[in-house]
């Protein structure tokens, strides 16, 4: 069980009175580091399938013997990075990378500039609701995939 000190500690830390946005910007970091590795993986992903045979597949197929629905979307960000559209080998290969720059572009902007304490919360409250909605709609979309 959790210490009141350290319950205290985690909400201060969280505290938009506390330190202004300092838990939100590291976090804006993160998701921008993440989106830039999503979108490097077509570069990445060829020499990590040579390095590491067993290792760097597809869990679905590996383990299902079946095709995730998001696969090809590797595929899809390489012809999307080299400026095409045309032949995707998945449907939601174009949303995905579109979030994917819009996360990187709006987040960049939202840890370069510092947001008053008074609108930290409807920013991050606003952030956890637009998540949601996409969350939502790709777990709809894994729903419908597999019925």
């Amino acid at each position: 069980m959790m210490s009141s000190s350290l319950i205290s500690r985690i909400r201060t830390s969280l505290s938009v009175e506390g330190k202004p946005g300092k838990v939100y910007r590291i976090i804006n970091i993160v998701i921008i580091c993440f989106s830039l590795y999503m979108l490097a993986l077509p570069l990445i992903s060829p020499t990590m399938s040579k390095l590491f045979p067993t290792i760097w597949r597809c869990p679905s197929r590996t383990i299902f013997h079946r095709p995730c629905p998001f696969c090809g979307v590797t595929t899809d960000f390489g012809k999307i990075n080299n400026g095409g559209n045309a032949n995707l080998g998945n449907s939601q290969s174009s949303y995905i990378h579109t979030i994917l720059i819009l996360e990187i572009a709006i987040r960049a902007a939202i840890a370069a500039v510092f947001v008053k304490s008074k609108r930290i919360k409807l920013l991050m409250t606003t952030d956890a609701l637009v998540h949601a909605i996409i969350i939502g709609y790709f777990i709809l979309y894994v729903i419908k995939y597999f019925s």
